[in-house]
Parts: structure tokens; C-alpha cells; sequence
């Protein structure tokens, strides 16, 4: 299979790079094609501005209509924006490693879906959900948090799961363009767990990952 990593964190020392080399390892081991988009790493802008578009339509700005227009245009857009929809529809598999910020993902990734998941590439007022234009295509997330899984329930300090916090985007983005959803693979406690620990989550991360094509679990499938 193609699979595409978008990694997002500034710190190639941190637990998210780890889980992020992880699965480049284990994944490429296997035999697939893997591609890494290092978002810090190559300064990904995650501001969605009129620079986005080699042309504009003169008609009153809207971001989105200006983006189906591009999309018609034989993907009129900005050099990176065309580099990374070229890698996400060449993809089968896109996972998604990023740390909790604010109970969703940071900055720069979020401006990735804004810029990149483009009405007329990912989806358009009659394709969305079990019609999205990424029908077909599986979506995972994997999510590095602070505190312990015991904080992260209904009665718990954060009054919500992880899940929960990431709806918007397990949902509203991934699941609304089309994509197979998988479960969230979240690791808990960076900031107060040992060692052991984590290493425990790093090694089920790549039992996972070594079963991804046998052992799917989807939230979200079409």
C-alpha cells in the first residue's frame, strides 16, 4: 500500500517523533511505499490566504469557492498545497501523529486540513461523507497526551475521552471527505509517566501497526 505520514511536532526528540519513526519503520519492513510530510520540518504554512491560488475567480472572495475553482483548473493552487494533495491522492493509508493542543490538534495541522482537504479535492457541496471525493481511501490518528487515561473520562479532570475532544476532526473532517476513520491510538501520560511506560505504548503502537492490514477497527467506514 502508498501511506502517507503527516507529522506534526517541532522537536525531532520528542515521544511524537518516536511514534512517528515507528511507523515509517515498521511500515516501510512490510513492504509498503512510505512518504513522510515533516510539516515543521519543511515550514508548512498553515495560514489559508489569497497566496493559496495561482488565480483568483474577481468574483467576492470566499476561500472555499475559490478553492473548487482551483480544483478545476487542474489544481491551480499554490506549489505546497499541490505537493501535498499529490501525496494524499496517491495515498491508501494517511496516519496522522500530532500532540493534544488546547484538546485538538496544533496550529500547523489544522491549517494542513485547511489548506489541503480543498472543496473539489476532498469533498464539494454533493460529495461528502459515504460520497466524499477520499471514499475508499483510511484515515488514523495518532495522538501523544499529558496526563494519565484516568483524567481523560467523563468524571475525570478533562470531563471528556480524547475521542471525544477529537470528534471535530475524526468526524467533521476525516469521516465528512470520505475516509475509512480508524480508531485513535492515543498515549497517555508524557508528562508524568517513566520510561517503562511509554515504551510499553511504543511497542503496542507497533503490534498495531504490524497488524494494520489484517486488524482494521474503524469508528467511521463507508
Amino acid at each position: 500500500m502508498n501511506i502517507l505520514l503527516v507529522y506534526a511536532h517541532i522537536e525531532p526528540t520528542s515521544y511524537t517523533a518516536a511514534l512517528n519513526n515507528v511507523a515509517q519503520e515498521v511500515l516501510s519492513l512490510a513492504g509498503h511505499n512510505v512518504v513522510v510530510s515533516d510539516l515543521h520540518g519543511v515550514g508548512f504554512n498553515p495560514v489559508a490566504e489569497k497566496y493559496d491560488f495561482r488565480t483568483l475567480t474577481g468574483k467576492h472572495y470566499n476561500y472555499l469557492n475559490e478553492q473548487e475553482a482551483a480544483s478545476k483548473q487542474d489544481l491551480a493552487y499554490s506549489p505546497d498545497i499541490v505537493d501535498e494533495i499529490q501525496k494524499v491522492q496517491a495515498a491508501d493509508v494517511i496516519l496522522f501523529h500530532f500532540p493534544l493542543w488546547w484538546n485538538a490538534p496544533p496550529a500547523i495541522l489544522k491549517g494542513w486540513f485547511d489548506r489541503v482537504l480543498t472543496k473539489g479535492t476532498a469533498w464539494d457541496a454533493n460529495h461528502m461523507f459515504s460520497t466524499g471525493l477520499y471514499r475508499g481511501k483510511i484515515a488514523g490518528v495518532t495522538v501523544t497526551v499529558g496526563d494519565e487515561e484516568k483524567y481523560y473520562q467523563s468524571g475525570g479532570v478533562h470531563r471528556a475521552t480524547v475521542q471525544q475532544m477529537l470528534y471535530p476532526l475524526l468526524h467533521g473532517t476525516l469521516a465528512y471527505c470520505g475516509f475509512n476513520v480508524l480508531e485513535p491510538f492515543i498515549t497517555y501520560g508524557l508528562t508524568s509517566g517513566n520510561e517503562f511506560s511509554l515504551n510499553q505504548q511504543l511497542a503496542a503502537y507497533k503490534v498495531k501497526l504490524e497488524k494494520l492490514e489484517d486488524y482494521p477497527q474503524f469508528i467511521y467506514k463507508y
